[in-house]
C-alpha cells in the first residue's frame, strides 16, 4: 500500500470528520508500529523504552503531541537532533525507501555504498524526489559468524566504513526491522541467499521480500528468483517456507509457454514433494500450529496450483470418504483432515466425475450444518 502514489503520510493534518475516518488503517497502525520497531533497534531497546517511560509519565491523563514525544525520545536516545530528522522523515513524508546496497572491499578494508530512491511500482514515476533519514542496519557475515552495523543514510548517496574484515555477504535489514526495501546486486543477492540458513526466520523473511520486489521493479530476472526458491523450501516457517509461491505463479502463467509450465510445474513439485510427505496428510495430535500451517499451504500449492499427481491422488481419497464413496455409503466429513477439507472435497469432485458431484450434490442439501454447507 505504501509503495503507491495514492498513499498517505502517517501525520495526516485532521481538518474534519472525514480525515478521522480516514486515519484509521494500515498506515497508521501497521506503518506507525514499523517505523517504531526500527527506531527502537537503532536505538537501544533500553533507551527507546526509558524515553517512551518518560513521555508516558510527563503526559499522563493529559494529551500529547508528536512533537513532544520526539523530544522526549531524542533526550533518552543520544541520538540527539538526529533521531528527530529520522522521526519526521518518516511521519510527515509517505512512501517507503529503497535502499540499495553494494560494499567495495580493498586492501582488507570494506567500504559500504547506500543508496535511497522512493519504492514505486514498475513504471510509476513520483512527479518530486523523496528523501528519508534512514537508520540502516546491515548484517554483515564473515565465516562462521556475523555482526551488525548501522548506518545513518540521510542524502541520496552515502559510503561508510565497515568495522572488521571485508565480508562474505550482507543483509541490509538486521532483524528486519527497518521500514524500506533493499536491493543488491543479483551476486550479492545469490551470497545471501547461499547464506540463507544463518538467518533469523524474521530476516529469511525480508530476504524473500526483496527479491519478490526485486523481480516485480523488473530489476531481477526470472531464473534469479527461481534459483532462490531451493534456499527456502526447507524452512520451517510457513511463511518463509512459502514466501515465493505467489510469484513462481505468476512466472509459470505470464512467462513459461507450455511445455516449459510444465517442466517448471515438475521441478517444483518434486522441490517441495520429500517436504510434503515428511508432514503427512493429516494432522497429528498435539503438532504444533507451524507444522499445520505448512502442511496446509503446501498441500493446496502442490495439489490445486501446480497439479501433481500425487498430491491430488492424496487428498481426492480424502474427498471421496468425506463423501461415502470408498464404499462406506455415508457421508462423514471427518474422515478427511479438517484443515485439508476444502481442497478434498473440491479435488474429489473435479476427478470424481458425475458420481462425485451428486454425492456433494446430495450431501449439501442433506445438511443443516451450515459450515459444512
Amino acid at each position: 500500500s505504501d509503495s503507491l502514489l495514492s498513499t498517505r503520510k502517517i501525520r495526516q493534518p485532521i481538518d474534519g470528520r472525514g480525515d478521522i475516518e480516514t486515519a484509521f488503517d494500515g498506515i497508521t497502525y501497521q506503518k506507525g508500529a514499523a517505523v517504531l520497531a526500527m527506531v527502537e533497534r537503532w536505538v537501544g531497546e533500553d533507551r527507546f523504552r526509558a524515553g517512551m517511560r518518560a513521555y508516558l509519565a510527563a503526559h499522563a491523563f493529559g494529551s500529547g503531541s508528536s512533537n513532544d514525544l520526539i523530544a522526549t525520545l531524542a533526550e533518552h536516545a543520544g541520538k540527539g537532533a538526529a533521531l528527530a530528522r529520522v522521526m519526521r522523515s518518516f511521519l510527515d513524508q509517505a512512501g517507503v525507501p529503497l535502499v540499495k546496497a553494494s560494499l567495495d572491499c580493498a586492501d582488507g578494508k570494506a567500504t559500504l555504498a547506500l543508496a535511497q530512491t522512493r519504492h514505486l511500482p514498475l513504471g510509476v514515476m513520483a512527479s518530486t524526489r523523496a528523501q528519508w533519514s534512514v537508520p540502516v542496519c546491515v548484517r554483515f557475515g564473515r565465516g562462521d559468524g556475523s555482526d551488525a552495523q548501522c548506518f545513518l543514510l540521510e542524502q541520496a548517496q552515502q559510503q561508510f566504513a565497515v568495522a572488521g574484515a571485508c565480508p562474505d555477504w550482507l543483509l541490509p535489514n538486521a532483524d528486519a526491522r527497518g521500514y524500506y526495501r533493499f536491493e543488491l546486486a543479483p551476486a550479492d543477492f545469490a551470497r545471501l541467499t547461499a547464506a540463507h540458513a544463518r538467518l533469523r526466520a524474521p530476516e529469511q523473511l525480508v530476504l524473500a521480500d526483496a527479491l519478490d520486489a526485486a523481480f516485480a521493479r523488473g530489476s531481477l530476472a526470472p531464473d534469479a528468483l527461481l534459483d532462490a526458491m531451493p534456499a527456502f523450501a526447507d524452512s520451517g516457517v510457513p511463511q518463509v517456507a512459502t514466501a515465493l509461491f505467489p510469484r513462481y505463479l505468476w512466472i509459470r502463467r505470464q512467462l513459461a509457454g507450455a511445455s516449459t509450465g510444465l517442466a517448471l510445474d515438475a521441478w517444483v513439485a518434486d522441490l517441495y514433494d520429500a517436504r510434503m510427505r515428511g508432514l503427512g496428510w493429516r494432522r497429528q495430535a498435539g503438532e504444533a500450529g507451524t507444522v499445520t500451517a505448512l502442511r496446509r499451504r503446501l498441500a493446496h500449492f502442490l495439489a490445486t496450483e501446480v497439479r501433481q499427481p500425487a498430491a491430488r491422488a492424496a487428498l481426492a481419497a480424502q474427498g471421496r470418504a468425506a463423501l461415502g464413496l470408498d464404499g462406506s455409503g455415508t457421508v462423514d466429513l471427518a474422515r478427511a483432515d479438517p484443515d485439508l477439507l476444502d481442497d478434498a472435497l473440491k479435488i474429489a469432485v473435479q476427478d470424481g466425475g458425475a458420481p462425485a458431484y451428486a454425492a456433494a450434490q446430495r450431501a449439501f442439501e442433506a445438511s443443516r450444518n451450515t459450515a459444512q454447507r
